[in-house]
């Protein structure tokens, strides 16, 4: 195998180890969208009671097209943090970081992928956004466990009618 051969064999991995990692970090963002679909009707302030039909709100909420921004909205407004401003700056960040990767990767300095190069650059830049949200999805997602378990154990729902 030649030089260039090689190089250009390189490249390619490089090219598709960045895809990889731009799949991942999609596929948590629409994991989190969608456990925040789930669980947000149940989700109140102290005090404050549950929508009469939570279970229609979700179902409306998995029919919709509301994407993490709005939906971190919802969640701002039902939970009481002591460090509200840190939580909010949190999600914010969130939000940009997924906005960016779906929205404008491309226009990034490193979104030709060009060279191996930058390749290394623009997954250094995947994974540091990925690592970012991880707490939050690691948290969604034990919390949405929980939840079904209570509502399967309950019988309060039968989730094979969740889409």
């Amino acid at each position: 195998m030649n030089e260039l051969q090689q190089n250009t064999d390189d490249h390619r991995k490089a090219v598709a180890e960045v895809f990889h990692a731009m799949g991942r970090s999609m596929f948590m963002y629409q994991r989190i969208e969608q456990s925040l679909k789930l669980l947000l009707p149940y989700i109140v302030k102290d005090g404050e009671k549950i929508p009469e039909n939570p279970y229609r709100d979700m179902k409306e909420l998995l029919a919709s097209k509301n994407t993490m921004g709005p939906l971190f909205e919802r969640l701002k407004k039902s939970i009481e943090a002591p460090d509200s401003e840190s939580v909010n700056a949190y999600l914010e960040r969130v939000v940009a970081n997924r906005n960016e990767l779906i929205h404008s990767f491309s226009k990034l300095s490193f979104g030709s992928l060009a060279t191996i190069e930058i390749c290394e650059e623009a997954l250094a830049y995947i994974k540091g956004k990925h690592l970012y949200a991880v707490p939050l999805h690691q948290i969604i997602d034990q919390f949405l466990q929980v939840f079904v378990k209570s509502l399967e154990d309950e019988e309060f729902i039968d989730l094979k009618d969740v889409e």
